[in-house]
């Protein structure tokens, strides 16, 4: 059974695999056991729709299990597939559920795996860009007796198409996973400059030993997906083209139960030969299903596939051609050549990535023409829209929508954007507000401004930017103005920690800060102060540039003047030390709500590594200054960044030794 073959360990990357396993308890007790099953259990059957595939084409395995000749549905199989040859890592590492949820005992119920994407600072990310490494946190928490196996990850781009598939320990060598314990690693994915820039998924599984030797799942597949962005320039999905057609794994629920099926896509850079398929079982781990199936080269061309951005150039602004997505049947892309239809001369390169410069607007037809190693080549083309000097663009939102008198309606114009001089994008100098109710005209540097309507009607309000070459932007907008005969007053009224809990300091008010690391409720209060009963939810986010949600909650009926205290939680573990976090708790605008400017509160929190008692990011004799100012003081009135211990003082050699320890520490 190629006992030759193993699995790649966490070294054996040429990046290298950051191996982070924190033991929280180490409780040493029996192996967990898992059930037998009678012999009775068939083998798994396994097979494919093809003996042979080329580049980019779908390989679909189809699995079954029987139990006396019956299907069974609820079964768990691993899937592992390999290039025939000692020395390569697995193409796919996968677990998959039968139609129905699986038997009690099939599974230890009792890990839980959580996966998010990180940078190598454990700072969460939503992607990564082509050519680069993507890293996930992988956290598996085990509440039950203590668990030996071997942990493994796949990822698979929006295509389907497999781009990084590794484990840690090699069979022989499995990971010990404590009883009641915490563990974290950080799993790395080297993000392939063909892969198809979208949502695409990391796999991570826990299996008894590598599947290939009979390894069964003994946890539930966790996932999460990401975003694969360009190798260069906006990250945003580009305009231009089509990307390669999604091609998603048809998942583990069929018409016919006891079927376990999957798909993906032959990768481009395939090595041509005998791949090799398992599938086993979770209800007979010694018994394997195996399907051998080619890959081969194919006398197709080449597909061009190319994007560009921005979307909308401008002459004299330089775009960026992405032709990453290109792939070939028969192997790799040698050559990308560029046609810009603009009468320039053609470029080629054996990078998928350029820039070009239109000097004039106009309609262009650009066209990439493709070779791959075995001499065929492909085409594309796209036109290109190249627009030439413009004025700035007005945008602008308002709300509520229909208003009331003597509300405070917010206008909102940070959508306007600027326009094109022919070299740049001048900035806008001033917004100028006309809100059609004989109020006087309004100008403003701010793109945001409050207005009172204080009589019934529809008015017209217009926005013109103006930027600083003087051109203008004109933007017009309906808006109605009701009269109600309630009057709501949604007002949240604090955001904060009843008690700041040990790794987390009250510095101020609405100031908080928290070591790396710590977790607990972040407490919102909030106030009908209407005369009538009101239903309304809050919103907890927090940002440092990128807003993440805390969670969202619905409260019905709150009385008038009823005040509530809501709860959320918020782990810190994941957030880099030294940056700042806007906490902010946003309310329900009602309708007929005059102060909404009390819907939202937010506050401060400045994450903290370890001994950093004045958070500028290093541990040195500034942190030693401030515990030696408040030496055997209680808080208060010691300085309470002082108290690293958290025992509210006095201030001591306790404090003193966790600087000490992390004396010289950047964060």
């Amino acid at each position: 059974m190629h006992e030759h073959r193993r699995f790649l360990s966490s070294m054996s990357l040429a990046h290298g695999l950051v191996l982070l396993l924190c033991i929280m308890m180490t409780v040493s007790v029996m192996l967990v056991s898992f059930p037998t099953f009678a012999a009775s259990v068939a083998p798994v059957s396994l097979s494919t729709n093809s003996n042979s595939y080329v580049c980019m084409q779908p390989v679909g395995l189809y699995a079954n299990l029987t139990s006396n000749g019956n299907l069974v549905p609820n079964g768990v199989l691993a899937v592992e597939v390999d290039f025939q040859s000692s020395g390569w890592p697995p193409m796919l590492l996968r677990s998959l559920k039968g139609s129905q949820n699986p038997a009690p005992g099939l599974l230890d119920n009792d890990i839980q795996v959580i996966v998010t994407p990180v940078d190598m600072n454990m700072v969460p990310q939503t992607g990564f860009k082509r050519g680069s490494w993507g890293y996930f946190n992988v956290t598996i928490v085990n509440s039950g007796p203590v668990v030996e196996g071997v942990i493994a990850w796949s990822a698979m781009d929006a295509a389907s198409v497999p781009i990084g598939t590794n484990s840690i320990d090699s069979p022989g060598s499995p990971i010990t996973i404590p009883t009641d314990s915490t563990s974290k690693l950080q799993a790395s994915v080297d993000i392939p400059s063909w892969a198809a820039v979208g949502t695409a998924t990391v796999y991570i599984n826990i299996f008894s030993d590598a599947p290939y030797r009979g390894g069964y799942p003994i946890a539930n597949e966790a996932s999460c997906t990401f975003q694969i962005e360009p190798s260069f320039g906006p990250s945003a999905a580009a305009a231009g083209s089509g990307n390669r057609q999604s091609l998603k794994w048809e998942g583990t629920l069929t018409s016919v139960t006891g079927l376990y099926n999957f798909s993906y896509r032959v990768p481009p850079n395939v090595v041509y030969g005998t791949y090799i398929a398992y599938a086993v079982s979770s209800s007979a781990p010694t018994q394997l299903g195996v399907a051998k199936f080619q890959v081969t080269a194919a006398s197709k061309p080449p597909q061009a596939i190319f994007t560009y951005s921005p979307s909308a150039p401008y002459a004299n602004e330089a775009v960026y051609f992405d032709a990453s997505s290109s792939y070939s049947y028969n192997g790799t892309i040698t050559n990308y050549k560029w046609n810009w239809g603009d009468g320039s001369a053609q470029q080629s390169t054996p990078h998928p990535t350029i820039t070009h410069v239109f000097k004039v607007k106009g309609a262009y037809a650009v066209t990439l023409n493709v070779t791959d190693s075995q001499g065929l080549w492909g085409l594309s083309e796209e036109p290109v829209s190249v627009s030439g000097p413009t004025p700035p663009v007005a945008s602008f939102t308002f709300k509520p929508s229909p208003t009331w008198i003597n509300a405070s309606t917010t206008f909102d114009a940070s959508a306007s954007t600027p326009g094109w001089n022919g070299t740049g994008h001048p900035p806008i100098s001033n917004y100028t507000w006309s809100f059609g109710d004989g109020t006087p005209v309004i100008v403003t540097k701010n793109s945001v401004i409050y207005h009172q309507f204080t009589t019934l009607g529809n008015f017209t309000a217009t926005l013109n930017v103006t930027d600083t070459r003087g051109w203008i932007g004109t933007m017009s907008q309906k808006v109605q103005v009701i009269n109600v005969t309630q009057h709501p007053d949604i007002a949240v009224t604090g955001v904060g920690f009843f008690y700041p809990p040990t790794g987390l300091y009250q510095i101020a008010p609405d100031y908080y800060q928290p070591y790396s690391g710590w977790s607990g409720y972040v407490l919102v209060s909030v106030l009908n102060n209407g005369t009538s009963a009101a239903s309304f939810n809050v919103t907890l986010s927090y940002s440092n540039g990128t807003l993440y949600s805390l969670g969202t909650q619905d409260l019905t009926n709150v009385p008038s003047q009823g005040s509530i205290v809501l709860q959320y939680w918020w782990n810190t573990t994941l957030l880099k030390p030294t940056m700042n976090y806007t906490i902010t708790a946003n309310a329900t605008i009602l309708l007929g709500e005059t102060n909404t400017k009390n819907n939202q509160y937010s506050i401060i929190a400045e994450v903290k590594g370890t001994g950093d008692v004045n958070g500028d990011g290093i541990v040195n004799i500034l942190d030693i200054g401030i515990i030696a100012t408040n030496w055997g003081l209680t808080v208060p009135p010691a300085d309470p960044r002082a108290d690293i211990v958290g025992n509210g003082g006095p201030i001591n050699i306790l404090d003193y030794s966790i600087v000490s320890v992390n004396w010289g520490k950047t964060y």
